[in-house]
């Protein structure tokens, strides 16, 4: 066998945990590694490699390099795969596979990457006329891994034969899991191991699938987490040493039985859904952990502690993932939870330690525990937030004066709320005189706060602009809180009627998505008329409230008369068209989403389907091909940039506004009308139009009371054309695409 004497090992880890990882392996191999970008280094005997491989709780992989080079290009990893003896690492009839992650500078693809040391490897086993198989991953007895770390790249055996945070116990996923190494570091970094060996209790009031309970029983144990992958070995190596895997995975084996005998310590796991119990309970008994720990089903918000654990004296830990969702949506229907739960711990488990998972520091902050620490995790692809600390005391109720105003800890949460509720008490006033539900209350009042609120029947729309790149994260993340918390007290809204939005400013060509699909609608008033409200699943509401003066200015106009709405959107201008008289109708937008939006919001209001027709298409082809009757009021308010999908055409409203005018225009009567509405904040309309045609500036008369802070929020011009002739409208047209 080529069992190496001394080599080096690599053993990867996820994000934030190096330093742990570090930490974790110093105390197995009894020296300091070397930490790296994404792992750990170390060199030493292969014996090393196979405790840590056996007894490591943090690593994801545990590598042995064969080669460590500079990376520009796929064909730099031929190269070094080349440089590479591989008669002396694949064993003559193995079957390898090759295993690829990470990214580096000039490796747009990894399949091709893998395909490129594959291709070395070949070249070099048959020109010795040495026998052995490429196969897919999960029939090789050898994986190659092939680790890109920016300009550089690791050719490794992968010792580990997959993934370490597959411990074989997981029968029953459940759902939401927790990965068992990222389950393990926030165990580790709460020091669990030394609170188990002073006999302290552990808690999972969300216990799920129960990974955080297996893995601190195995920690209590001394049951190493590798003993059951005990038979995922490289047995395709030529190092490949059996004698040295089975005996010490025996002395793990005996150490794991040793430890569980005389395991006492009270672990309870707890969740309000029967199918988690039902899968932790199955996980468990696979963990060998059966009678171990106690499973029971309760609510978090109502928690009780055990008998055995209610004795003033006797403290422990309570540990838990907390429910959260991968978007800011899902995160706010969370709120009340993670409240109720923090202040039922203050009531039951004072003097306890915590160890919280949660999705975000929002979600972190509404426990209303006081953490000494508060550390950012990823679990896979989600941030997350562990917040570490004593449960205190409740502490006392606010202090309120004479004008019941809170006395918050930081200055910043009372001069927001201030603000708002002087704004609450301006604007709700005139909001009721004009009839208005929805309305404008606070648009970046205080520039460190920066985020436009939005009152929707009762609700509040919370829109965070993005900071500027000064501003560090940290910062503005406790800015958000601080208002979040203002909005809630001033308003006397609960966390449930608070939703949180983030605007930035769009790269060309990116376009706002769908934020989640909850169909949570509701109906809001505006002028007598009521429309359907979606504040959940998209960024926009349904509803712009800066056009709600030219949707009243479309009603005055509308008596009589043919109205055609062109980027319909969900179709309030012809709402109002209809309440003021329209005779007929046409809506024309290319979502068949907003087109149904459109629809109920006929429907809600009593408006005629049979004269007020809908139309899913795209505008501009729309118009090129209509030959029908003409209009006489045309309500055009297209998007600023559009590249959707549904169309083959790219649209800047600054460039492309002159043809779609004018192809409006076009379809107007003789005494027709045109009200074109642009978002752009920087817009010019184009000269030649001004000099062809009537041009009526609206300026700031369109710009609502509540909107006075940005009078730049849209541009509004009145047009009607000229009794002169016209040229082809779409003579050098150069392209667009709906706002829809």
């Amino acid at each position: 066998m080529n069992k190496p004497l001394d080599a080096e090992f690599f053993a990867t880890c996820g994000a934030r945990l190096d330093d742990m990882l570090a930490e974790e392996l110093a105390a197995i191999l009894g020296k300091p590694p070397k930490t790296t970008r994404g792992g750990v280094r170390w060199r030493g005997p292969l014996d090393q490699a196979v405790e840590v491989l056996l007894w490591s709780r943090l690593a994801s992989r545990i590598l042995l390099v064969l080669a460590d080079f500079e990376v520009e290009d796929a064909n730099s990893i031929h190269a070094a795969a080349a440089a590479v003896d591989w008669l002396k690492v694949i064993r003559p009839g193995a079957r390898f596979s090759i295993d690829v992650g990470g990214a580096a500078k000039g490796v747009s693809h990894t399949l091709f990457a893998a395909q490129r040391l594959r291709d070395a490897i070949i070249d070099r086993l048959r020109a010795a006329e040495h026998d052995a198989h490429p196969v897919p991953i999960d029939q090789a007895d050898l994986i190659i891994n092939l680790a890109l770390r920016g300009g550089r790249a690791l050719i490794s055996i992968d010792l580990g034969h997959g993934p370490l945070h597959q411990r074989s116990y997981r029968v029953e996923p459940g759902l939401a899991p927790l990965r068992e190494t990222l389950a393990a570091a926030v165990l580790w970094r709460c020091r669990w191991p030394e609170l188990a060996a002073q006999g302290a209790t552990l808690i999972d009031p969300f216990c799920g699938a129960g990974t955080l309970l297996i893995e601190a029983a195995w920690m209590a144990a001394g049951v190493a987490p590798g003993l059951g992958r005990a038979q995922r070995v490289p047995s395709g190596w030529q190092g490949f040493d059996q004698a040295l895997w089975t005996d010490r995975a025996a002395a793990a084996r005996a150490r794991a039985d040793a430890g569980l005998k005389a395991l006492r310590l009270p672990i309870y796991g707890f969740d309000r859904d029967p199918k988690a119990l039902n899968a932790a309970r199955r996980n468990l008994q696979e963990a060998g952990l059966a009678g171990h720990v106690r499973l029971a089903k309760a609510d978090a918000a109502q928690l009780q502690l055990p008998a055995d654990a209610q004795d003033g004296h006797r403290s422990g830990l309570i540990v838990a993932n907390l429910p959260y969702g991968e978007r800011l949506s899902d995160q706010r229907s969370q709120l009340p939870l993670h409240r109720a739960f923090g202040e039922r711990l203050t009531q039951i488990a004072v003097g306890w330690r915590f160890a919280l998972l949660t999705g975000s520091q929002e979600l972190a902050k509404a426990t209303g525990l006081r953490a000494e620490k508060v550390l950012a995790f990823a679990n896979g692809p989600l941030e997350c937030r562990l917040i570490l600390g004593e449960v205190q005391p409740p502490r006392a109720p606010a202090v309120v004066d004479q004008d019941a105003t809170p006395r918050f800890r930081r200055p910043g949460t009372e001069m927001v709320y201030n603000r708002l509720r002087k704004n609450q008490t301006r604007w709700a006033k005139w909001a009721k005189r004009e009839g208005l539900e929805c309305f404008r209350l606070y648009d970046a009042d205080l520039p460190e706060y920066a985020a436009a609120i939005d009152l929707y029947a009762g609700r509040a729309h919370v829109q965070e602009y993005a900071a500027p790149a000064s501003i560090p994260a940290d910062t503005a993340a406790e800015r958000l809180q601080d208002l979040l918390y203002a909005v809630e007290k001033a308003l006397e809204l609960g966390p449930e009627s608070i939703y949180l939005k983030r605007r930035e400013k769009r790269r060309e060509g990116r376009q706002y998505q769908r934020q989640a699909n909850k169909g949570d609608f509701f109906a809001a008033s505006e002028g007598g008329l009521q429309f359907w409200i979606n504040l959940e699943d998209y960024l926009d509401s349904g509803l712009f409230l800066d056009s709600r003066l030219l949707r009243a200015m479309v009603r005055e106009r509308a008596e009589g008369r043919r109205f055609l709405n062109l980027f319909c959107y969900t179709g309030s201008a012809t709402v109002y068209a209809a309440a003021g008289g329209a005779r007929e109708s046409v809506s024309v937008d290319l979502s068949p989403t907003y087109v149904d939006w459109a629809a109920r919001n006929f429907q809600l209001n009593g408006v005629d389907l049979r004269r007020h027709s809908l139309v899913q298409a795209d505008v501009l082809r729309w118009l090129r091909e209509y030959r029908g009757k003409r209009f006489d009021l045309i309500y055009l308010d297209p998007p600023t940039f559009s590249n959707s999908k549904r169309t083959d055409t790219v649209f800047d409203v600054q460039r492309d506004h002159p043809d779609l005018v004018r192809a409006c225009l076009d379809l107007l009567n003789p005494d027709g009308e045109l009200l074109f509405v642009c978002n752009r904040e920087r817009f010019d309309l184009d000269p030649q139009i001004i000099s062809e045609h009537q041009v009526e500036d609206l300026g700031k008369r369109t710009i609502p009371e509540d909107f006075a802070r940005r009078p730049r929020v849209h541009h509004a011009y009145l047009i009607k054309a000229r009794e002169l002739p016209v040229e082809d409208a779409w003579a050098g047209w150069r392209g667009g695409a709906g706002r829809g």
